[in-house]
């Protein structure tokens, strides 16, 4: 009891699964442990929670319709430092459990719950001091420090490398990525985390996340660098409807988007990822593209030769043929993807499996804009349509051409009486 006599507050715990009698039962169960559980049927009811509460832990499913439990993670993660996730799931799987940790849950634990287990992971976690929490209790060695560091949480994990979320002696917090130790020795992965630090320094635009500085940590013999930590709603969310936008502010957070790839074309700078989780948007509006981590420099010998890089979902057909044809208009097409997906809440294709939307990106058109959403502006749709011809020589040529169409969408009075070049063709439809 506190000395006013009241009792101290309830630890709030929010309980995100699909399934009703799941989550109920969970609920009683944090009850008879005096927690205060609240409940969210799906990811997206539950970030809108989320936002509007403050609580102490998130317990959430794997696998639910929409958002995903390890997508839902990966929101908290960039958005909430602090707030620890217990994942489960009811189809148990290595690589569900493998993601779920790479993306700092607390644990991953299978369904039917053992009671004893999960209350006893809730306690440890709650009850563990907020100092500890780069200690990797969960099987992922944290560094307590890099350089002038001091590491506070893991932000995520790559193929390549960790990002972790550090802080400077001023108090001031960054994004610190270093290269995972089991590479340290690796040239070719070595080789592609300069490159990356060698791009990155290359760029400096108000809608590229920014780069502070690199360095090579002599404690944990392993190189990193220093960007800003953008505390961003990935443009996932606002596709999926979890965040409302205008159309107006659609637009603007696409235009955002070409200007930057505008800024890193003119260097020769392919990005070559270009999809909604790689978009950060502020709660002011503004973008920042992020993840350049398998960016092409016009010339650069440092290809991967015989593969496609990037996202099925997004990548441009020449892509998946062969990296190394790639160049600044594959990223328009992805663009272009991820534009589609913003404004019409649903992606190109629908596809069963990657090999299914690979074929679909080779050999088929989308559904017609105006035929899903008949007030769809015809501007829109023509910008569209240059973004996504298959052929590269019949696409947009330069991101600055985007910026200037999609600059007029924003400044017309009237977006359905816009009418854009003659030579944009709206026949490239299903």
């Amino acid at each position: 009891m506190t000395e006013n006599n009241e009792p101290p507050q309830r630890r709030k715990i929010l309980v995100v699964d699909d399934e009703k009698e799941v989550r109920r039962l969970l609920c009683v169960v944090l009850r008879q442990k005096n927690y205060q559980p609240f409940e969210a049927a799906d990811a997206s009811t539950a970030m809108q929670m989320i936002v509007d509460m403050d609580f102490d832990m998130i317990v959430s499913d794997v696998n639910m319709p929409g958002i995903s439990g390890i997508e839902l993670l990966q929101e908290v993660k960039r958005q909430q430092y602090g707030i620890p996730v217990l994942m489960l799931t009811g189809a148990s799987r290595v690589e569900d459990a493998v993601e779920c940790m790479k993306n700092g849950a607390v644990d991953f634990m299978s369904k039917p719950v053992d009671f004893e287990q999960f209350t006893s992971c809730i306690q440890d976690t709650l009850e563990k001091p907020a100092d500890n929490a780069a200690n990797g209790e969960n099987g992922n060695r944290q560094p307590r420090q890099l350089a002038e560091y001091r590491i506070l949480d893991l932000l995520g994990e790559g193929n390549m490398g960790v990002v972790y979320l550090g802080r400077n002696e001023a108090g001031d917090r960054f994004a610190v990525k270093v290269l995972k130790s089991c590479y340290a020795a690796d040239d070719k992965r070595l080789n592609r985390f300069y490159r990356e630090i060698n791009v990155l320094e290359s760029l400096a635009h108000p809608n590229i996340v920014k780069f502070y500085e690199c360095g090579f940590d002599d404690v944990e013999q392993l190189p990193y660098y220093v960007m800003e930590y953008v505390q961003g709603q990935s443009l996932k969310m606002i596709c999926r409807n979890v965040v409302h936008k205008t159309m107006h502010e659609k637009i603007d957070i696409l235009r955002q988007t070409a200007d930057a790839l505008t800024a890193a074309h003119r260097i020769h700078i392919w990005h070559r990822d270009i999809k909604p989780d790689n978009i950060l948007v502020l709660p002011d509006l503004t973008v920042k593209l992020t993840d350049f981590g398998i960016a092409r420099v016009m010339d650069s010998e440092l290809t991967v030769t015989g593969q496609f890089l990037g996202t099925p979902a997004y990548i441009a057909p020449e892509g998946l043929e062969s990296s190394t044809r790639v160049d600044g208009r594959a990223d328009i097409y992805s663009l272009g993807a991820v534009a589609y997906e913003l404004l019409l809440g649903r992606k190109q294709f629908d596809a069963r499996s990657v090999g299914q939307y690979i074929a679909a990106v080779e050999n088929r058109c989308p559904p017609e804009p105006r035929k899903l959403e008949s007030n769809f502006p015809a501007a829109l749709q023509a910008i569209l349509a240059k973004m996504l011809k298959k052929k590269p020589a019949d696409r947009y040529q330069s991101a600055d051409q985007l910026v200037r169409d999609l600059t007029a969408c924003l400044e017309a009075p009237d977006i359905q009486r816009l009418k854009l070049s003659a030579d944009y063709e709206n026949s490239d439809w299903e």
